[in-house]
């Protein structure tokens, strides 16, 4: 594909099949999503070399205008960056005209301050919830995971005997193979999971999801 020749759309496509095996599913969901939905249309026919640092600060700009929040901006054009990073990999450019856009600063943090009472008594109804599906899924992240990676925990990423967990770099936002320490508390949740799916597959070590979908199995 000559560089000349290239659209954002096909460079899109391109960085999609590269990357789809080394990152999740919702993460794939989430480019594609924002690509539909904000880049597609204004850019998606445009050669990617005609494409210059004035129009995507203009974007940008516009898109700040119609009053999305500037961390969703910052995604959007982290988006862009990345797929011109690509572009000059494979040779069909020089320069990223993303590397100079300007954002406004901002401070995406959330901060809680809860009494140590308060958490006491959100850490009580957690562990006494009538669902335990749920009831572990929010237990477990209490110990600091996403809900993303929660969810999409095997029991391959599991060591009962060695009370770790692994969160792989496709499921993380670190982009890198992470392990965990089991607490306690959280071992013996594990555990309890552990032999129910081992008696529901009739197997000594279970396969799948750990967290599953009583209604649908998934």
């Amino acid at each position: 594909m000559a560089g000349r020749l290239t659209t954002l759309n096909q460079l899109f496509s391109e960085y999609i099949e590269l990357i789809e095996p080394l990152q999740s599913e919702q993460t794939i969901r989430t480019k594609k999503g924002y690509y539909n939905k904000h880049m597609k249309e204004r850019f998606g026919e445009k050669c990617i070399k005609e494409l210059k640092y004035k129009d995507f600060q203009l974007f940008v700009n516009d898109l700040l205008r119609s009053g999305l929040k500037p961390k969703t901006v910052k995604n959007i054009k982290d988006i862009l960056q990345v797929l011109y990073k690509m572009a000059i990999k494979l040779e069909y450019i020089t320069y990223n005209p993303l590397s100079d856009i300007e954002l406004p600063k901002f401070d995406n943090k959330r901060h809680f301050h809860y009494s140590l009472e308060y958490q006491q008594k959100l850490i009580k109804a957690i562990k006494e919830f009538d669902e335990p599906i749920y009831k572990d899924i929010f237990f477990f992240l209490l110990h600091g995971r996403r809900l993303n990676e929660v969810l999409s925990l095997q029991w391959n990423m599991i060591d009962l005997n060695k009370m770790l967990y692994f969160i792989p770099a496709k499921i993380n936002k670190a982009k890198q193979n992470m392990s965990y320490k089991m607490s306690k508390d959280l071992f013996e949740r594990l555990s309890v999971h552990y032999h129910r799916a081992c008696i529901d597959q009739d197997t000594l070590i279970p396969k799948g999801y750990i967290f599953l979908n009583p209604k649908t199995g998934r």
